[in-house]
């Protein structure tokens, strides 16, 4: 979510207008901005009360357009187009203020949402007999991960390192009783921290869980430890990962009682990436021999995870890429050499890709090629 001077821009109202919510149009057009976002608010707690998951996402992606509202509603000007974004004085502070309100609002809510609902258990009375009752159950699932959606992408994009800790100390302290709760908190981190996410808050974040599993368990911090780990893996030159790690073993060594599962996570994974690192080693120097004057190929290695590598050739636009059946040949030699390479090391999934960046267009290709080599 990115607002920008000249982006269109639709207001809830209009949003709610073109979904045919009259009746909501109707409750809310002639409020203020302030007022319409308690009154969405209020509409979207008597959805979870009510145990309504689909409902009370809907209200909570409204209420998230609300909370926008409230911010750049003095930024918005009429265009042939519609509304869009049209003054820059303050722009940026108030863009800044919105996604941090959006956050709170999330974490706010979270503390709100019902935690259990009623299921059916059977029960077993005898070996051919059993009768269904009445239990605990998860609740309101859709609507919790989309709260937990907002919380993580804050966590994520913002620059202020001690809101992300912040924010990431809310996500921890979830530990729910029931595994589809748990599951969907993995997950969500999980997405949070693909690439691009920060390098030095992985691993602030992975190392600050030993104080977290004191105070709040374990069920969920060993997953949680170990998705930052990959985060950290995939997010790092593999190089400075290892020297990181490299840091990072004493301390453990040092540490009273290693029976924390994130230390040991971090030791299984600083050892696996440090064989893997060696494997890839072997397929460097068959790319770039020591007695070659020049560099035939342009690689990057990449480590989605401690059993995977990326073998990336990027080309330049230009004169030499112009012939597609010449690079159709590069790429079929490069595959070669790395699946001679892959027959040795079979149990790692390689991904081998050529591409050709397109000059004007980022995020484009004029080619692109790859081939994915199974374990």
């Amino acid at each position: 979510m990115r607002y920008r001077i000249g982006d269109p821009y639709t207001p809830l109202i209009e949003e709610l207008e073109r979904a045919r919510q009259w009746a909501m149009v109707q409750l809310l057009e002639n409020q203020g901005a302030g007022e319409r976002l308690d009154a969405v608010r209020r509409l979207f707690l008597t959805a979870t009360e009510r145990r309504d998951d689909e409902q009370a996402e809907t209200c909570f992606r409204w209420l998230l357009k609300a909370v926008d509202d409230f911010h750049l509603g003095d930024f918005l000007g009429e265009t042939m187009r519609g509304k869009v974004l049209d003054r820059t004085d303050g722009l940026d502070e108030a863009r800044e203020q919105l996604v941090r309100c959006r956050a709170a609002e999330a974490v706010d809510l979270w503390s709100k949402l019902p935690s259990k609902g009623v299921g059916k258990c059977r029960v077993q009375v005898a070996e051919d007999e059993s009768y269904l009752e009445d239990c605990d159950a998860p609740t309101l699932l859709k609507t919790k991960k989309a709260v937990l959606e907002e919380v993580a992408r804050r966590w994520r994009d913002t620059k202020d390192e001690d809101e992300a800790d912040r924010l990431f100390g809310f996500i921890v302290q979830i530990d729910s009783r029931f595994e589809e709760e748990r599951k969907l908190v993995e997950t969500v981190v999980r997405e949070a921290t693909g690439p691009g996410f920060p390098t030095g808050r992985a691993v602030r974040c992975y190392l600050s869980l030993a104080d977290r599993m004191e105070r709040f368990g374990c069920r969920l911090i060993d997953r949680i430890a170990r998705t930052l780990a990959i985060s950290w893996a995939r997010n790092s030159d593999s190089n400075d990962l290892l020297q990181v790690f490299g840091a990072v073993r004493p301390l453990l060594k040092e540490k009273k009682d290693p029976t924390y599962p994130e230390f040991a996570c971090l030791r299984e994974t600083a050892d696996r990436l440090a064989d893997l690192e060696a494997k890839v080693e072997v397929l460097r120097a068959a790319l770039y021999p020591p007695d070659s004057f020049w560099k035939k190929w342009h690689v990057l290695f990449r480590f989605p995870a401690v059993d995977r590598v990326e073998v990336v050739e990027t080309l330049q636009s230009g004169h030499g890429t112009r012939d597609e059946n010449g690079l159709h040949d590069r790429f079929g030699i490069l595959r070669d050499l790395v699946q001679e390479w892959h027959d040795r090391y079979p149990e790692i999934e390689v991904l081998v890709r050529l591409e050709v960046p397109h000059s004007f267009k980022e995020g484009e290709f004029t080619f692109e090629r790859e081939q994915r080599l199974d374990r």
